[in-house]
């Protein structure tokens, strides 16, 4: 805004040893824009202070701990030195166990692994806290109206946390096999098979390494379909149809009843047939055993579906001859990306990035430092929703409710993405926190960092201008 002083910095956590990991990590979490994350965390954040004894008392749950930890460093809340310091320490005392990763004794983690594990357990979390409130909901009402309202109040929170939650960080891939030795196509697209919060993109395509590499470019060549993998070994199920149909016609002709009739049954099916367990139950007792035929398939990748945070992944650490060894390789990484729209089954794919954790060292061992966006006050003056909307679920579906209208009347869905100008995009403002220091720094140097290794890029809608 014009003419108003300048915004302060996010805040940023001390590194008592070998804690950079939990600190990038963070300042990362910390850098989405999008109103239904915040939303996430103030409800867990407010559900922790109504159940526990006082609001000064520091919540020791990882998604508690989480929601305080990142809304206090991005100056949404203050806390006293003590309460913040108690706070991160019960964060860190809660990664530690739900999911395994301190530097306590001085280990160093990979921020990578801790960013998708602690996404996992925040998960968790609000899974536990929706079945809580469902208990809690077909517990007998003794009285007729107050305790009603609240239960019911508390499970839509907690519905809508879980499926904006979903909405935010869990994308489906379409999973492409090819059989080389009949041509038969096969496509999975399996939200629960398929899913994934992170891609993980290889720095070296068809064992070739380029001095700099396109971060757009790798994501469309791994993931848009044009990346071919060759498995050995997989099982066919047409031409295990065809082999089990010509063993059974084989022992029909030597009079076997129930070999014809296995033969029957198969060339009734004929490339109906798209599992090879499917074989079995064609199959009589007493007639041939099915014939698995395994052959080499061509495997590919395409997004089906992205999510609204779109998290990248780049493996730097290949195997040489002496052990692991980190590829320094510089990657141009675009500050506005755009999905395949044809491919993403979404009328707009378009992604602005959000925070760069990049990695400074040696394979064995370094510092992690973050480069994110900041949005001084975007959740609580601009894009928040409104206080007095209330999440509701009916359908399977997730509407807001205005309680103060007479008539009831439901509101639209929520739709994520306010639309940006690209020049917008290129005119934020940009941090890099390294452990306690967090100083302004510019795109141009952010988009080309030699060290970044993990990039997150949050859904918007761009347009022209």
């Amino acid at each position: 805004m014009a003419g108003s002083s300048p915004s302060p910095l996010p805040r940023a956590l001390a590194n008592p040893g070998q804690w950079c990991w939990f600190n990038a990590v963070l300042q990362a979490l910390a850098s989405i824009n999008d109103p239904r994350w915040w939303e996430i965390l103030r409800s867990v954040l407010e559900e922790s202070h109504e159940e526990g004894s006082g609001s000064c008392e520091a919540p020791k749950d990882l998604p508690a701990c989480l929601a305080s930890v990142l809304l206090y460093i991005n100056n949404e809340i203050a806390l006293e030195p003590d309460c913040a310091n108690s706070v991160v320490c019960n964060l860190a005392k809660a990664i530690a166990e739900e999911c395994g990763l301190s530097s306590a004794c001085g280990e160093q983690q990979d921020a990578h692994e801790a960013f998708i594990q602690i996404l996992e357990a925040l998960h968790a979390g609000l899974e536990k806290r929706q079945l809580n409130a469902i208990l809690l909901l077909q517990r007998p009402a003794w009285d007729p109206l107050h305790p009603w309202l609240v239960r019911t109040a508390s499970w839509a929170r907690a519905t809508a946390a879980c499926r904006w939650f979903q909405e935010l960080w869990q994308g489906t891939l379409e999973e492409r096999r090819v059989c080389s030795a009949c041509g038969l196509v096969k496509v999975d697209v399996c939200s629960s098979r398929q899913a994934f919060r992170c891609l993980s993109l290889d720095m070296l395509q068809g064992g070739q390494l380029s001095f700099s590499i396109d971060l757009a470019g790798l994501l469309h060549q791994s993931y848009g379909g044009k990346g071919v993998e060759e498995i050995e070994g997989l099982v066919c199920s047409r031409c295990s149809a065809r082999a089990t149909r010509q063993r059974c016609l084989q022992e029909s002709l030597r009079g076997s009843l129930a070999a014809q009739q296995a033969y029957r049954r198969l060339a009734a099916f004929g490339e109906a047939i798209q599992e090879a367990e499917q074989l079995s139950l064609l199959c009589p007792a007493g007639s041939p055993e099915p014939a698995l035929c395994r052959t080499t398939h061509f495997r590919s990748f395409r997004i089906h579906k992205a999510p609204a945070i779109l998290t990248l992944h780049l493996r730097r650490l290949i195997h040489g001859p002496w052990g692991l060894v980190r590829l320094p390789n510089p990657v141009r990484c675009p500050a506005a990306m755009v999905l395949d729209r044809a491919k993403a089954f979404q009328s707009d794919a378009s992604y602005a990035l959000a925070s760069v954790v990049s990695h400074l060292g040696t394979a064995n061992q370094g510092h992690f430092i973050a480069h994110r966006a900041w949005h001084p006050h975007a959740q609580t003056e601009k894009e928040a929703l409104p206080k007095s909307y209330i999440p509701l679920v009916t359908s399977g579906k997730v509407d807001l409710w205005c309680p103060v209208l007479a008539s009831l009347r439901f509101l639209r869905s929520w739709r994520a993405g306010c639309p940006l100008r690209e020049s917008e995009v290129q005119r934020r403002t940009w941090v890099c926190a390294d452990d306690d220091r967090v100083f302004e720094t510019k795109l141009w140097q952010v988009l080309s960092l030699p060290a970044a290794y993990l990039f997150v890029y949050e859904h918007c809608a761009i347009r022209d201008g």
